[in-house]
């Protein structure tokens, strides 16, 4: 799954499935989101100096 989020995230993909594994990115001004089926597993966050 987090390779799968890892392409999604290179090749600016919003959702990309493989072998029915979808993941989701929702992306913000303060980081991003990664989705496996529906269910938020990985938030990144930007960190503010």
């Amino acid at each position: 799954m987090l390779n799968l989020a890892i392409m999604a995230v290179q090749t600016k993909q919003d959702k990309l499935n493989l072998n029915n594994n979808e993941v989701q990115i929702v992306r913000s001004e303060n980081g991003l989101k990664i989705y496996h089926n529906q269910k938020e597993v990985m938030k990144v966050v930007k960190k503010i100096p």
